[in-house]
């Protein structure tokens, strides 16, 4: 397993660490264990993807002010549900079945990179794809808050930027709404330097 991200669940304190990796393993360290103990109580087997690649699994992670966390990468199956790039853990690490969210999908492998949460309680996903639920939306688009695509919001969105050649690896979104992506990529047509920084407008 490769470390990629470490989150802090709300709901559990400042007891434990949510780890996540590539591959298939996803675990919390407890504070009721001994220090560095993976807590049994958390589902450790949230994802797979249909073949393996080197990238595959958790890449990234957002924890929700309920305590429940999302979770992106390069996978097909969360906890046995249909989930292409992005799922919803609840706070014992099973699946949340009540969050749906589109058909994630590109030319190979699909992988949702970066997540962030706007004050709405509205997901803003970036990453390697090129559709969400049939709409051309190139690296970046945004869900409600139950996973559903927002249709209107990524109708526009499509017409003002797309993200290629590279992945977005951070969403940071400001206390106006508006968000910064950082990684290394192209985008058209706000700029075409690769391993940046852009900030758009407030998106609420």
């Amino acid at each position: 397993m490769v470390l990629s991200d470490l989150c802090m669940p709300i709901s559990s304190g400042f007891g434990s660490v949510l780890a996540i990796g590539i591959l298939v393993a996803l675990s919390t360290l407890s504070a009721s264990a001994a220090a560095g103990d993976v807590d049994a109580t958390f589902n450790a087997y949230v994802a797979r993807t249909a073949n393996w690649t080197p990238t595959a699994g958790v890449r990234t992670s957002e924890v929700q002010p309920d305590g429940k966390v999302l979770i992106g990468g390069m996978f097909r199956v969360a906890g046995g549900l249909y989930r292409t790039g992005i799922a919803r853990l609840n706070v014992d690490g099973t699946v949340d079945p009540t969050f749906t969210p589109p058909e994630i999908t590109g030319l190979v492998d699909v992988a949702v990179t970066a997540i962030g949460l706007l004050p709405s309680g509205k997901i803003l996903i970036a990453g390697d794809f090129q559709n969400v639920d049939g709409l051309n939306m190139r690296g970046i688009a945004r869900l409600n808050a139950d996973g559903t695509s927002d249709v209107a919001y990524n109708t526009a969105l499509q017409q003002k930027i797309y993200i290629f050649n590279g992945n977005v690896n951070d969403i940071e979104v400001l206390a106006d709404s508006r968000f910064l992506l950082a990684g290394s990529f192209y985008a058209w047509p706000d700029t075409h330097d690769d391993g940046h920084a852009i900030r758009l407008p407030d998106h609420r």
